[in-house]
């Protein structure tokens, strides 16, 4: 069954020349949802840069709230 993003993913991975896409969507027109496209090299990459931008979401919001 494909996700509902999964189209706009791999249309931007396309469109970009990238090597990955994560796409996460809040309230679309196809709901929320989140789809990933990318290259078996990126994929074993992929858990090292999502740590790194939830730590960089982390932070920004312990800036906010001081």
């Amino acid at each position: 069954m494909k996700k509902p993003y999964e189209d706009v993913a791999a249309a931007v991975k396309a469109q970009t020349g990238a090597q990955g896409v994560v796409l996460i969507v809040f309230g679309g027109v196809r709901g929320s949802g989140a789809a990933i496209d990318v290259t078996t090299t990126m994929a074993a990459l992929l858990p090292q840069y999502l740590r790194a931008v939830a730590d960089e979401l982390d932070r920004d919001a312990r800036t906010r709230v001081q």
